[in-house]
């Protein structure tokens, strides 16, 4: 790590705990609860969710996936009270109690599960990344019913990760195994599991019990990397239902991308009807609002970027921005949107900023536009007028991501329209520090961390 800090390989030896919950089942109500098969079917069947659109779609293909119908899984942001983490004594005496009928109740009924391995992960033991330390995990229990074990592969950096690893995150209980984002190939499944086989890529969706439909808050706060095991480690248990197969043309690190930051902008889209004709406005160039920008290009929208960099700014035309501009030299930027709009304003502002940019986005929606805001990079309490919410009859949306059929969605969309995520890099595993320092920084669409262990 950078700074003379210890590597994460020097520190492998100074913590080596079981914790056996990490590859353990990942259900709201405890280790021994397996969620209904019927879950995936929910998502393989849901409108928009087509396994036979072509790898080179006609617009009729395009349209079915990138307008798929249904849901909009957009929920107020709301933190509430997570589960916390076992601790080492609990993790034996729920190894003592459970582990005999977690064996006799799993028929794995394809495996290419190693024998008498130990797992590698890395766990971050409180908020601070000098406390990431990689560790060795005991071998994974084989999968129990509606569950596959996943050989992760690559994992992607989101806000709520430095979130997390900075203490900015209420109610994270350490240690854990961070980063909600990951994806891999599947290793071993369970009974009860449908149209999922081992060798199949998949992307693990960060919200573990959310499936379908309509949101709580048990469902959106029980995430990976949060208040449930993360991506950096070597092999995953999880619920089928939570998993989505990866496009085809994505390597492992661009899939990797797309789980928070592709379903967000796809929420997004969704909530405010974007189509032809439709104006959006995307606030930076972090990853929801360059996938936000791909998708709603792909749905025949007209996007207008903001950014303070003129080299980010000239990307996002190249991704296909049809106005730029530049906020340091234009901080009235919602009086430019109204001027490149003819006074009308935009249908959908997607905030990823925050409290510093609130007020601007209320001025540059038109008339029953939607403020789409999921930042809160400049903090959370704002004192706002409300006139401009009523006289214009806007819609304020918030979103904690949405289910995993929502990503599966949007992963039919960048598989119908060849959309390539935007990697700004690849770090391997044992430099993730360096990763988290990058994400600080605001690069360019998403940053990857290659699982090289």
């Amino acid at each position: 790590m950078a700074g003379g800090h210890q590597s994460l390989e020097q520190r492998s030896d100074a913590l080596k705990i079981d914790f056996t919950c990490f590859g353990q089942r990942d259900t709201a109500g405890g280790a021994l609860q397996k969620p209904n098969a019927e879950s995936l079917l929910q998502v393989l069947d849901a409108p928009g969710y087509d396994s036979s659109v072509a790898v080179e779609p006609s617009a009729s293909c395009v349209e079915g996936a990138i307008f798929g119908n249904g849901d909009e899984g957009s929920q107020t942001f709301n933190i509430g009270q997570r589960r916390q983490l076992l601790h080492k004594s609990q993790i034996y005496t729920a190894i003592y109690r459970h582990s005999t009928k977690l064996l006799q109740r799993s028929h794995c009924k394809h495996s290419n599960l190693p024998k008498g391995m130990h797992m590698q992960a890395i766990t971050l033991n409180g908020p601070s990344l000098d406390l990431l330390t990689r560790v060795e995990l005991p071998d994974p229990l084989p999968p129990g019913h509606g569950q596959v074990l996943v050989r992760m592969h690559a994992a992607s950096l989101n806000f709520i990760d430095l979130a997390v690893a900075f203490g900015k995150y209420p109610g994270i209980s350490f240690p854990l195994v961070p980063i909600a984002d990951g994806v891999g190939e599947i290793i071993a499944i369970g009974d009860d599991v449908l149209d999922l086989a081992v060798g199949d890529r998949v992307a693990l969706h960060p919200k573990t019990i959310w499936f379908a439909g309509r949101g709580t808050i048990e469902k959106a706060n029980a995430t990976r990397g949060v208040s449930r095991p993360g991506s950096l480690i070597e092999i995953a248990t999880v619920d089928a239902g939570s998993v989505v197969k990866v496009a085809e043309h994505l390597s492992w690190e661009a899939a990797a991308t797309v789980p928070i930051a592709a379903t967000t902008a796809w929420n997004a889209l969704v909530c405010a009807d974007v189509g032809p004709g439709s104006t959006v406005v995307f606030l930076g160039t972090g990853g929801v609002s360059i996938f936000g920008l791909q998708l709603a290009k792909a749905r025949g929208a007209r996007a207008i970027v903001t950014s303070s960099s003129d080299e980010k700014l000239e990307l996002a035309r190249k991704l296909g921005a049809d106005e730029t501009i530049n906020y340091n030299e234009s901080p009235d930027w919602d009086l430019q949107v109204l001027k490149l709009t003819s006074g009308l304003g935009a249908d959908l502002v997607l905030d990823t900023v925050g409290t510093a940019t609130f007020t601007r986005s209320l001025s540059a929606a038109r008339y029953g536009g939607v403020i789409f805001t999921i930042g809160f990079v400049t903090g959370t309490n704002l004192q706002i007028d409300l006139m401009p919410i009523i006289v214009k009859a806007l819609r304020i949306q918030g979103n904690n991501t949405g289910s995993a059929e929502d990503f599966g969605k949007v992963m039919q969309a960048i598989k119908a329209a060849r959309i390539d995520p935007v990697v700004a890099e690849t770090f391997s595993v044992g430099d993730v520090a360096e990763a988290y320092h990058a994400q600080s920084n605001g690069p360019v669409g998403k940053l990857a961390v290659r699982l090289d262990w």
